[in-house]
């Protein structure tokens, strides 16, 4: 057996989202700090989005089991839901509230009352639900409407959702508009560093009493974070794999080799493109943006200009004016416009809304002033917060530009 092959008391890298399992990571933490912290505030919707296998499930375990007795808690793990009476039926059966033959209104009344009751002790429900891309805009909608239910200074129900982002989409829809002002606090899984993958996969060897570095080379470390491309669960794949075919060929360490054959009998490629790990991309320079403006035009070449200036007729010659009928100040205005294009189309799709009074004055805004003193989240009504020196990613960013 590859376990006492390889000196370890028990599995290395675990296949389900275990607590007891979990090696932290800087992202990951991040993201259970804001989370925890949204959820004593309890204002609004708590979003976490992340690509599948980034550890969106194991963070939401870990954040139920921190929660302590003050606090009435349901798990929602299937949201293939066909209407609002299942969603309502699967949020009554986590509760333990009976939930079978009654119909829809019965259910929402049901549990109106238990939230306002849990609330009167002082004692408030949180929901999370996981994989919460499958959720319809009905589904999200009767979510909105149950954490209607508050107090002066508190809202009896709060909501943290799990998913990956292809819920973007959904939310972008203008029918939920008063919805996405709802969400107070959004964080995003990013996948790991190639540092970060190097040590996650040492400690979970050192973690089960394996000699980690003794096990894989430093090129097999290298090569599992370029073909898993961060993702912790095609890691934990890679290098469970790996150990097994190591162990078949007599070999008590991993080279290059194990990876690329456990990569090829798990059928995992290395990304096609660069995993995206930043929030927001900065904005380019002025001069680095009309750089591009200008390298973005197609080129004619000496020959072609010639070529071209033979088909012209001689009695009609092309005459181009330049600056007809534009004043100086909206030649500026021009100039800011190009400047400012790149910045505007990364992120002008669900998020950062674009410079206008209108979208400044109706949505909620994100806080990445660096200089703040706490790393924690706020999560104060209408206001979208991210870490302190923190970037927002593009397609997260995007959800509230509208």
């Amino acid at each position: 057996m590859y376990l006492q092959f390889f000196g370890l008391g028990q599995r290395p890298f675990p296949s389900t989202p275990d607590t007891a399992a979990f090696v932290p990571t800087p992202g990951h933490e991040d993201a259970f700090n804001a989370m925890r912290d949204g959820i004593e505030q309890g204002d609004g919707f708590g979003l976490l989005l992340g690509t599948p296998g980034s550890g969106k499930t194991l963070l939401c375990r870990r954040l139920l089991e921190s929660l302590d007795q003050s606090y009435a808690a349901a798990f929602v793990t299937n949201t293939h839901l066909p209407s609002n009476h299942a969603l309502l039926q699967a949020f009554l059966y986590d509760l333990s509230l009976p939930y079978e033959s009654k119909k829809e209104q019965e259910c929402r009344l049901n549990l109106t009352d238990f939230l306002m009751e849990q609330f009167s002790k002082g004692s408030r429900t949180i929901l999370f639900v996981d994989e919460a891309q499958h959720l319809s805009a009905k589904n999200l909608e009767e979510l909105r409407m149950l954490t209607n239910l508050e107090g002066r200074s508190a809202r009896a129900l709060h909501v943290v959702l799990f998913a990956q982002f292809s819920l973007v989409e959904t939310l972008s829809s203008p029918e939920l508009e008063s919805f996405r002002q709802r969400i107070s606090l959004v964080r995003e899984l990013a996948p790991m560093t190639d540092e970060e993958t190097a040590s996650y996969i040492h400690a979970h060897l050192e973690r089960v009493g394996g000699a980690s570095e003794s096990i894989m080379t430093a090129e097999s470390l290298a090569d599992v974070f370029e073909i898993s491309g961060g993702i912790p669960r095609r890691v934990n794949q890679l290098c469970q794999r790996a150990l097994e075919l190591s162990y078949r060929a007599g070999s008590g360490t991993i080279d290059s080799r194990f990876i690329h054959e456990a990569a090829a009998t798990l059928g995992i490629s290395a990304p096609e493109e660069p995993v995206e790990t930043e929030f927001e991309p900065q904005p380019e320079s002025p001069d680095k943006a009309s750089h591009h403006a200008e390298s973005s035009l197609p080129s004619v070449s000496d020959t072609e200009e010639d070529d071209f200036a033979d088909e012209l007729p001689e009695e009609e010659p092309c005459v181009v004016e330049v600056g007809v009928g534009v004043s100086e100040d909206e030649e500026d205005e021009f100039d800011d416009v190009v400047i400012d294009a790149d910045r505007e189309a990364r992120l002008g799709a669900l998020g950062a809304a674009p410079e206008s009074k209108k979208a400044k004055d109706s949505l909620p805004t994100y806080s990445t002033d660096a200089s703040t003193e706490s790393s924690k989240a706020s999560a104060t009504k209408g206001n979208v917060s991210v870490p302190s020196g923190q970037k927002k990613s593009s397609r997260v960013s995007s959800l509230f530009s509208r």
